[in-house]
Protein backbone atom coordinates (compact mmCIF):
# COMPACT_ATOMS: atom_id res chain seq x y z
CA UNK A 1 0.00 0.00 0.00
CA UNK A 2 3.23 2.57 0.65
CA UNK A 3 4.09 2.00 -2.63
CA UNK A 4 0.62 3.83 -4.28
CA UNK A 5 0.60 6.38 -1.58
CA UNK A 6 4.17 7.76 -2.75
CA UNK A 7 3.16 7.81 -6.67
CA UNK A 8 1.67 11.28 -5.19
CA UNK A 9 5.67 12.01 -5.79
CA UNK A 10 8.37 12.42 -8.59
CA UNK A 11 10.17 9.13 -8.94
CA UNK A 12 13.57 10.58 -8.00
CA UNK A 13 11.79 12.08 -4.97
CA UNK A 14 10.31 8.33 -4.24
CA UNK A 15 13.70 7.09 -4.27
CA UNK A 16 15.21 8.95 -2.22
CA UNK A 17 12.35 9.08 0.12
CA UNK A 18 13.11 5.26 0.01
CA UNK A 19 16.60 6.06 1.18
CA UNK A 20 15.71 7.95 3.88
CA UNK A 21 13.84 5.50 5.26
CA UNK A 22 16.35 2.61 5.11
CA UNK A 23 18.94 5.45 7.13
CA UNK A 24 20.33 5.09 3.38
CA UNK A 25 21.43 8.86 3.27
CA UNK A 26 25.33 9.72 3.04
CA UNK A 27 25.12 11.93 6.52
CA UNK A 28 28.26 12.56 7.47
CA UNK A 29 27.69 11.18 11.01
CA UNK A 30 27.41 7.71 9.25
CA UNK A 31 30.10 8.32 6.68
CA UNK A 32 32.25 9.19 9.70
CA UNK A 33 31.91 5.81 11.10
CA UNK A 34 33.87 4.42 7.89
CA UNK A 35 36.38 7.38 6.97
CA UNK A 36 38.07 8.48 9.91
CA UNK A 37 39.07 12.34 9.79
CA UNK A 38 36.07 13.42 8.01
CA UNK A 39 34.01 16.45 9.11
CA UNK A 40 30.79 15.04 10.16
CA UNK A 41 29.69 18.78 10.99
CA UNK A 42 25.90 19.92 9.25
CA UNK A 43 26.24 21.22 6.23
CA UNK A 44 23.84 24.37 6.87
CA UNK A 45 24.53 24.89 10.58
CA UNK A 46 27.71 23.80 11.54
CA UNK A 47 26.97 23.05 15.03
CA UNK A 48 26.19 19.45 15.55
CA UNK A 49 27.27 16.25 14.23
CA UNK A 50 24.85 15.90 10.74
CA UNK A 51 22.18 12.36 11.19
CA UNK A 52 19.41 12.18 10.07
CA UNK A 53 17.30 13.54 12.85
CA UNK A 54 19.78 16.34 13.14
CA UNK A 55 19.43 17.72 9.63
CA UNK A 56 15.91 17.25 8.81
CA UNK A 57 14.70 17.81 12.39
CA UNK A 58 17.37 19.77 14.77
CA UNK A 59 19.33 21.65 12.48
CA UNK A 60 18.70 25.85 12.70
CA UNK A 61 18.84 26.02 8.57
CA UNK A 62 16.19 23.14 8.10
CA UNK A 63 13.89 24.15 10.92
CA UNK A 64 13.59 27.76 9.51
CA UNK A 65 12.65 26.19 6.09
CA UNK A 66 9.96 24.05 7.55
CA UNK A 67 8.71 26.71 9.62
CA UNK A 68 8.74 28.72 6.54
CA UNK A 69 6.84 26.70 4.57
CA UNK A 70 3.10 26.39 4.05
CA UNK A 71 3.15 23.49 6.78
CA UNK A 72 4.49 26.11 9.34
CA UNK A 73 6.27 22.59 10.49
CA UNK A 74 7.61 23.68 14.28
CA UNK A 75 10.15 20.70 15.07
CA UNK A 76 11.38 22.68 17.93
CA UNK A 77 8.09 21.78 19.62
CA UNK A 78 8.78 17.94 19.87
CA UNK A 79 11.95 17.29 20.02
CA UNK A 80 11.35 13.55 20.78
CA UNK A 81 9.86 12.95 17.27
CA UNK A 82 11.73 11.33 14.80
CA UNK A 83 11.60 11.36 10.63
CA UNK A 84 9.83 8.39 10.11
CA UNK A 85 7.12 9.36 12.92
CA UNK A 86 6.34 12.35 10.96
CA UNK A 87 6.56 10.40 7.66
CA UNK A 88 3.76 8.44 8.94
CA UNK A 89 1.30 11.12 10.24
CA UNK A 90 1.25 12.77 7.03
CA UNK A 91 0.80 9.09 5.57
CA UNK A 92 -2.13 8.03 7.93
CA UNK A 93 -4.08 11.73 7.21
CA UNK A 94 -5.02 9.77 3.80
CA UNK A 95 -7.11 11.95 1.67
CA UNK A 96 -4.70 12.83 -1.43
CA UNK A 97 -1.74 12.50 1.14
CA UNK A 98 -0.89 16.64 0.44
CA UNK A 99 1.15 16.74 3.33
CA UNK A 100 3.22 13.97 2.41
CA UNK A 101 3.84 15.39 -0.37
CA UNK A 102 4.78 18.79 0.52
CA UNK A 103 6.79 17.39 3.66
CA UNK A 104 8.98 14.67 1.16
CA UNK A 105 9.50 17.99 -1.14
CA UNK A 106 10.46 20.05 1.69
CA UNK A 107 13.00 17.37 2.75
CA UNK A 108 14.33 16.45 -1.08
CA UNK A 109 15.12 20.24 -1.49
CA UNK A 110 16.95 20.67 1.95
CA UNK A 111 18.92 17.25 0.78
CA UNK A 112 19.50 19.19 -2.09
CA UNK A 113 20.83 22.05 -1.17
CA UNK A 114 23.09 20.73 1.28
CA UNK A 115 24.74 18.79 -1.44
CA UNK A 116 24.91 21.60 -3.40
CA UNK A 117 27.20 23.09 -0.68
CA UNK A 118 29.47 20.35 -0.51
CA UNK A 119 30.09 19.43 -4.43
CA UNK A 120 29.61 22.82 -5.85
CA UNK A 121 30.33 25.85 -3.16
CA UNK A 122 27.15 26.43 -3.42
CA UNK A 123 25.25 28.90 -0.52
CA UNK A 124 22.08 27.96 1.29
CA UNK A 125 18.72 30.27 0.82
CA UNK A 126 15.93 29.58 2.69
CA UNK A 127 13.90 31.42 -0.38
CA UNK A 128 15.36 29.22 -2.66
CA UNK A 129 15.01 25.88 -1.13
CA UNK A 130 11.18 26.91 -0.80
CA UNK A 131 11.10 27.91 -4.26
CA UNK A 132 12.52 24.58 -5.93
CA UNK A 133 10.42 22.57 -3.01
CA UNK A 134 7.17 24.00 -4.41
CA UNK A 135 8.06 23.48 -7.98
CA UNK A 136 8.09 19.61 -7.34
CA UNK A 137 4.75 19.29 -4.78
CA UNK A 138 2.92 21.11 -8.05
CA UNK A 139 4.59 19.08 -10.79
CA UNK A 140 1.82 16.72 -12.25
CA UNK A 141 -0.46 18.11 -8.83
CA UNK A 142 -4.49 17.75 -9.74
CA UNK A 143 -5.88 20.88 -10.54
CA UNK A 144 -9.54 19.84 -8.68
CA UNK A 145 -7.68 18.95 -4.87
CA UNK A 146 -9.47 22.14 -3.71
CA UNK A 147 -12.62 22.27 -5.87
CA UNK A 148 -15.58 22.33 -3.59
CA UNK A 149 -19.32 22.09 -5.00
CA UNK A 150 -21.43 24.45 -3.43
CA UNK A 151 -24.92 23.51 -2.19
CA UNK A 152 -27.74 25.22 -3.46
CA UNK A 153 -28.13 26.70 -0.31
CA UNK A 154 -24.74 28.41 -0.24
CA UNK A 155 -25.71 29.56 -3.97
CA UNK A 156 -28.92 30.97 -3.17
CA UNK A 157 -28.07 32.89 -0.09
CA UNK A 158 -25.48 35.46 -1.13
CA UNK A 159 -24.66 35.06 -4.65
CA UNK A 160 -24.64 37.81 -6.46
CA UNK A 161 -24.14 38.72 -10.05
CA UNK A 162 -23.27 42.62 -10.09
CA UNK A 163 -21.16 44.80 -7.47
CA UNK A 164 -23.85 46.17 -5.28
CA UNK A 165 -22.74 49.04 -2.42
CA UNK A 166 -23.58 48.16 1.30
CA UNK A 167 -25.67 49.48 3.53
CA UNK A 168 -25.39 53.36 4.22
CA UNK A 169 -23.00 52.56 7.92
CA UNK A 170 -20.88 49.57 6.47
CA UNK A 171 -17.73 49.41 3.78
CA UNK A 172 -17.86 46.66 1.38
CA UNK A 173 -14.11 44.92 0.61
CA UNK A 174 -13.75 43.19 -1.95
CA UNK A 175 -10.87 40.65 -2.36
CA UNK A 176 -9.11 38.02 -4.95
CA UNK A 177 -6.51 36.37 -6.29
CA UNK A 178 -5.09 36.15 -10.05
CA UNK A 179 -2.64 34.36 -12.05
CA UNK A 180 0.20 35.95 -14.30
CA UNK A 181 2.93 34.53 -16.06
CA UNK A 182 5.18 35.37 -13.71
CA UNK A 183 3.08 34.37 -10.66
CA UNK A 184 0.18 34.81 -8.80
CA UNK A 185 -0.66 38.27 -6.81
CA UNK A 186 -3.55 39.32 -4.55
CA UNK A 187 -5.46 42.51 -3.95
CA UNK A 188 -8.58 43.90 -2.27
CA UNK A 189 -11.08 46.88 -2.65
CA UNK A 190 -12.84 49.05 -0.23
CA UNK A 191 -15.83 51.27 -1.63
CA UNK A 192 -18.77 52.93 0.54
CA UNK A 193 -22.23 53.16 0.03
CA UNK A 194 -22.21 55.74 -2.77
CA UNK A 195 -19.04 53.26 -4.92
CA UNK A 196 -16.34 55.93 -4.10
CA UNK A 197 -13.02 54.29 -3.43
CA UNK A 198 -12.21 54.22 0.32
CA UNK A 199 -8.35 52.54 -0.36
CA UNK A 200 -7.13 49.38 -1.88
CA UNK A 201 -3.46 47.36 -2.02
CA UNK A 202 -2.13 44.68 -4.21
CA UNK A 203 0.47 42.52 -3.20
CA UNK A 204 3.03 39.77 -5.58
CA UNK A 205 3.18 36.63 -4.14
CA UNK A 206 5.21 33.61 -4.37
CA UNK A 207 5.94 30.21 -3.63
CA UNK A 208 1.81 29.62 -3.91
CA UNK A 209 -0.96 28.10 -5.50
CA UNK A 210 -4.54 29.72 -6.50
CA UNK A 211 -6.31 28.81 -3.22
CA UNK A 212 -3.47 30.43 -1.21
CA UNK A 213 -3.80 33.67 -3.38
CA UNK A 214 -6.84 34.13 -2.89
CA UNK A 215 -6.50 33.45 0.90
CA UNK A 216 -3.86 35.85 1.38
CA UNK A 217 -6.42 38.50 -0.46
CA UNK A 218 -8.90 37.79 2.90
CA UNK A 219 -5.75 39.06 5.08
CA UNK A 220 -5.03 41.84 2.88
CA UNK A 221 -8.73 43.16 3.44
CA UNK A 222 -8.85 42.67 6.84
CA UNK A 223 -5.44 44.68 7.06
CA UNK A 224 -7.13 47.02 4.66
CA UNK A 225 -10.20 47.12 7.68
CA UNK A 226 -8.21 47.96 10.33
CA UNK A 227 -5.73 50.46 8.50
CA UNK A 228 -8.68 52.52 8.13
CA UNK A 229 -10.28 52.12 11.15
CA UNK A 230 -13.53 50.74 9.86
CA UNK A 231 -15.75 48.64 12.56
CA UNK A 232 -18.58 47.32 10.46
CA UNK A 233 -17.36 45.70 7.06
CA UNK A 234 -18.43 43.24 4.44
CA UNK A 235 -16.20 41.15 2.83
CA UNK A 236 -17.12 39.69 -0.49
CA UNK A 237 -15.26 36.95 -3.30
CA UNK A 238 -16.02 34.67 -5.61
CA UNK A 239 -13.94 31.72 -3.89
CA UNK A 240 -16.86 29.22 -2.10
CA UNK A 241 -13.76 27.40 -1.03
CA UNK A 242 -12.20 30.48 1.28
CA UNK A 243 -15.82 32.12 2.15
CA UNK A 244 -17.28 28.90 3.71
CA UNK A 245 -13.60 28.67 5.46
CA UNK A 246 -14.42 31.94 7.02
CA UNK A 247 -17.96 31.87 7.38
CA UNK A 248 -18.75 28.44 9.51
CA UNK A 249 -16.01 27.33 12.73
CA UNK A 250 -16.52 23.33 11.45
CA UNK A 251 -15.63 23.62 7.63
CA UNK A 252 -13.25 21.35 6.39
CA UNK A 253 -11.16 23.85 4.46
CA UNK A 254 -7.16 22.68 2.61
CA UNK A 255 -4.44 22.36 5.07
CA UNK A 256 -2.08 24.86 3.12
CA UNK A 257 -4.14 27.41 3.78
CA UNK A 258 -4.98 27.18 7.72
CA UNK A 259 -2.22 29.28 9.31
CA UNK A 260 -3.37 31.88 7.12
CA UNK A 261 -7.70 31.51 7.96
CA UNK A 262 -6.34 31.12 11.83
CA UNK A 263 -4.47 34.72 11.23
CA UNK A 264 -7.37 36.16 9.70
CA UNK A 265 -10.33 34.61 12.50
CA UNK A 266 -7.25 36.31 15.19
CA UNK A 267 -7.95 40.05 13.67
CA UNK A 268 -11.45 39.64 13.50
CA UNK A 269 -11.88 40.62 16.84
CA UNK A 270 -11.24 44.35 15.79
CA UNK A 271 -14.78 45.09 14.46
CA UNK A 272 -18.12 45.46 15.81
CA UNK A 273 -19.34 43.63 12.88
CA UNK A 274 -18.07 41.16 9.39
CA UNK A 275 -20.33 39.56 7.21
CA UNK A 276 -18.54 37.05 4.68
CA UNK A 277 -20.72 36.95 1.66
CA UNK A 278 -19.95 34.49 -1.52
CA UNK A 279 -20.27 36.42 -4.74
CA UNK A 280 -20.32 35.87 -8.40
CA UNK A 281 -16.97 36.90 -10.38
CA UNK A 282 -18.80 39.31 -12.56
CA UNK A 283 -19.36 40.84 -8.62
CA UNK A 284 -15.57 41.06 -8.23
CA UNK A 285 -14.49 42.51 -11.49
CA UNK A 286 -12.99 45.41 -9.60
CA UNK A 287 -11.00 43.33 -7.16
CA UNK A 288 -9.52 40.90 -9.49
CA UNK A 289 -8.24 43.33 -11.93
CA UNK A 290 -5.91 45.31 -9.09
CA UNK A 291 -4.60 41.75 -8.53
CA UNK A 292 -3.81 41.02 -12.24
CA UNK A 293 -2.37 44.18 -12.20
CA UNK A 294 0.21 43.35 -9.48
CA UNK A 295 0.63 39.76 -11.37
CA UNK A 296 1.48 40.98 -14.65
CA UNK A 297 3.75 44.21 -13.65
CA UNK A 298 4.93 42.10 -10.18
CA UNK A 299 4.98 45.41 -8.05
CA UNK A 300 2.88 45.74 -5.29
CA UNK A 301 1.42 49.23 -3.52
CA UNK A 302 -1.44 50.21 -1.54
CA UNK A 303 -3.78 53.25 -2.41
CA UNK A 304 -5.78 54.54 0.55
CA UNK A 305 -7.20 57.58 -1.20
CA UNK A 306 -7.57 57.60 -4.70
CA UNK A 307 -7.80 54.71 -7.04
CA UNK A 308 -5.26 53.51 -9.05
CA UNK A 309 -5.89 54.04 -12.70
CA UNK A 310 -6.43 50.27 -13.79
CA UNK A 311 -9.17 50.07 -11.88
CA UNK A 312 -10.81 53.73 -11.89
CA UNK A 313 -12.58 53.03 -15.17
CA UNK A 314 -13.93 49.63 -13.92
CA UNK A 315 -15.22 51.43 -10.71
CA UNK A 316 -16.69 54.23 -12.43
CA UNK A 317 -18.75 51.83 -14.34
CA UNK A 318 -20.53 49.89 -11.78
CA UNK A 319 -20.68 52.87 -9.99
CA UNK A 320 -22.88 54.19 -13.09
CA UNK A 321 -25.05 51.19 -13.17
CA UNK A 322 -26.48 51.58 -9.59
CA UNK A 323 -28.24 54.67 -11.24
Amino acid sequence: MLYKKVLVLAPKIQLFIWRLLKNGLAVTGNLSKHIPGINDECRLCNKATETMEQFFLHCEASQAVLFASPMSLRTSMNPSITVKDYLASWLNEGGEYMKFKMGTCLYWDLWKARNNIIFNGGKFSIQGTLKEAMYWYNMQLSTDVYEVIPTEKDILQDEKDLWEPPPDNKVKINFDGAAGSKGYACSAVARDNTANFKGGPNKVLNFISAVEAETHGAHLAVDLDICKGLNDVIIDEDSLIIMNSLRYRHYQYPWRIQNYISRIKDNLHNFNSVIFRFVRNTANKVAHELAAHAATNQSSRIWLNFSPSCITQLIELEASLLA
